[in-house]
Parts: C-alpha cells; structure tokens; sequence
C-alpha cells in the first residue's frame, strides 16, 4: 500500500520530507533490488529468483541505493543494520505484505529487536515484537536522517522500574551514539502494549515513540496502551515536528516535549512543533511540557490546533489537556471535545477513524502536517487538514 505514496520517481512521506527512489533492478547503476524470504539461502545472490534467508546477512550486503524485499514469514533478532546510503540513494528494507514480515527478539537483557546505526536507512511495513529487561526498544535508531515508516511495534513487554535506560516503542537517538546522531522521520506506525506495569501514571520511563536528539519529524502515527508517555522527548531533543498523531490511553502523558539529563545543552528544548494530534484518555496530561530544571524548556515551541479530550484519568475539562506548558510556549486552536471516532477505542480493528461529525473534519493547520495519513490518503480532502492520524475520505464518509 505504500507504493501508492511514490510519485515521479519520489516517495513522499510526513512533514513534508521527500525520500529519493530508485529505479528496480542493478541495470541503472542507481541500486540493486534484493530479497530475502524463509525459503532462501544466504549463499545465494539475493536475487528474485535466488534470495537470500536471513535479514542480517542482507543488512551486511546493502549499498546505497539498495531495497531489500522481505517475503512475509518469520525473522530471528536482534537485527542490525550498520551499512547505510547518502541522502540522494538511500538503503531501504521493505516488507512486501504490510505487518507481515515479522521480526522478533527475546533476552533477558537489554535489547533491540531491530537497531538501525547507518544513515539514511528506511525501515518500511514490518511487525516488530519482543521481550527483554531494562534498556529494551522494539526499533532503535542510532544514525541520522533515517526513517521508521508504517510499522506495527507491538507486544514489547519491558520493565518499567524506578531508575534505569527504560524502554521504547521507537526510540530516535540513544546513549550509544552520546545524542551526536540528528533528523528522522516517524511517519505512519501503530505502536501498542509496550512495557509491563500500572497504568495509572507512575512509570515514567517505558514509552511508545522517543525522540532524543534534534530534528526529527513524527507524523501520522497511533500510539495506544503504552505504561509511560505514549510521544515522548529528552535529552538532546530539540526542533521537533510531532504531528497529525494519535496518543491514546497511555499510562502516562499523551506528548511530553521535555529536555533533561546527558545529552541536554544550555539550548535546551526549543523549536518544536506540536500540531493537529489527538491526545484522549492518558493516565496524565494530554501535552505538557518539563525539564530536569537544568536544561531548559522553551521558550517558543507552538502547540496548534490539537484536540484533548478526557486525559487525566478521564477529567473532561480543558485544564487536563494541553496544558504544564512553560512560559514563553505559543498555543492557539486547542480543541477540548470527544474526537468522535468510528469505532469505540480500543476496537478490535484500532482504526480510530473519525466520524463525519468528528470536531476534528477540517479542524487542523497546514503548519507542520503530513502530506498524507495513516493510510496514504491525500491531504487535505476537505476545507482543511483534519486532526489526528486519518484524513476523513470525501464520497466515503466513515459512519456516524
């Protein structure tokens, strides 16, 4: 389905950032296209008619400009992905079946289901799941410019403890790099059930999408039942653009804009740009802002056109939305209502598409917002950009 994004040799994605495409086959002298599925053998040539087993054998074969294929089946981690492209020929690793290359890891240990350390990687459409102790991250991004795109990173049961590394959905930028790595896109990913404990807002380091460094883009993504933040932000994280999303039903706030701890600067967190999310029912607020009092938060990171509804334990009124902010914070359009969504959270299908009658038809800014949405869908199809991860389809209007 992803393929519906390319256009003129481009593929487009969140925040409007645009990823260079190649054409198939080794021909071009502009990339190869290679595959792996169960059936193959690493001593092949990684071709279509002769792929390769195992992902990590393919992580170590890619060149710039390089796609891996991955046929649906079952995957062993950790995986890891060191060799990476340029900005104009980037490495991509594709499922070919959304969510249906499945990749898995289990330690008692700190681990990575899947770590990507080169730059401009696109890691695209793959099931992540895993179990592991403190530390732990379903997808872990330790290079620059890279992108984290239509995946669904569920079932990572993790630790949430008092004191320690924690755990992530995704995390952009770690301590194994000291914060040096910059940019990335998290564009278009379900991120669910991550972390074991309460929901009921004391664990504060297990989260659904982490964002540690500067500049990078998190768009059109759902996160839900996450024990921690469902978005968060620390150490060096700075200029960020977090929107169109959905944080939901998580144990602690729905996006925390914060800047804290090894990593953090004098600079603090400033630059960012929170627009068009819907934030409902998180154990804490819907979006807030904080800092370690070191490092500071601000001022002039804008909070726009956003919609808050029953965080904090359910508390309907405004003030357990977007709100803890520092001064100096810009916030105009905030929305405190029912999103109205199709079918009631958590459905058996999590679409949390909205209803026609949604306050959240129409109701965004085109200041930070994707492109397209959750399901490639073009935006806007309206009057305006819509809030939340899904564009409401013109001539097929979701029920009421």
């Amino acid at each position: 389905m992803w393929a519906a994004l390319i256009v003129a040799g481009v593929l487009t994605v969140g925040g409007g950032v645009v990823l260079a495409e190649h054409s198939s086959g080794g021909a071009s002298g502009r990339g190869l296209d290679r595959y792996v599925t169960p059936a193959g053998d690493d001593r092949n040539d990684g071709s279509r008619a002769h792929p390769w087993r195992t992902m990590a054998f393919a992580a170590t074969q890619v060149r710039p400009a390089d796609t891996v294929h991955v046929a649906p089946g079952r995957y062993r981690g950790p995986l890891t992905i060191a060799r990476g492209g340029t900005a104009g020929q980037r490495v991509r690793f594709v499922s070919d079946r959304r969510w249906k290359a499945r990749i898995t890891a289990t330690s008692t240990g700190s681990v990575s289901v899947v770590e990507i350390g080169g730059d401009y990687v696109t890691l695209e459409g793959f099931d992540v799941r895993g179990k592991g102790g403190d530390g732990t991250a379903g997808i872990n991004v330790e290079g620059s410019h890279d992108a984290v795109v239509g995946n669904h990173v569920h079932r990572l049961a993790a630790p949430c403890l008092e004191s320690g590394n924690g755990a992530a959905g995704i995390v952009v930028g770690g301590g194994g790099n000291d914060y040096r790595n910059q940019g990335g896109l998290v564009d278009g990913n379900l991120v669910e059930h991550i972390g074991t404990g309460p929901f009921d807002g004391t664990c504060r380091l297990a989260h659904g999408i982490y964002a540690a460094v500067p500049g990078v883009t998190i768009v059109n993504n759902i996160v839900a039942r996450v024990v921690g933040d469902g978005i968060t932000s620390w150490h060096a994280a700075r200029a960020l653009t977090i929107a169109n999303n959905l944080s939901a039903m998580n144990g602690g706030t729905g996006i925390l804009v914060g800047s804290g701890d090894s990593g953090a600067t004098s600079v603090g967190h400033r630059g960012s740009l929170v627009a068009n999310n819907i934030v409902y029912r998180n154990a804490l607020n819907g979006v807030t802002e904080s800092s370690d009092g070191a490092h500071p938060v601000g001022p002039g990171n804008r909070y726009l056109h956003n919609l808050a509804f029953a965080n904090r334990r359910g508390d309907r009124r405004a003030g357990s939305g977007v709100t803890g902010l520092l001064p100096g914070a810009i916030v105009s359009g905030t929305i405190n209502a029912n999103p109205r969504f199709a079918d009631r959270p958590p459905s058996a299908k999590r679409l949390y598409r909205l209803r026609t009658a949604s306050p959240a038809v129409d109701a965004g800014t085109r200041a930070g917002g994707a492109r397209h949405d959750f399901d490639g869908v073009a935006r806007p199809r309206g009057r305006r950009v819509d809030i939340g991860p899904y564009e409401l389809r013109s001539g097929r209007a979701n029920p009421r």
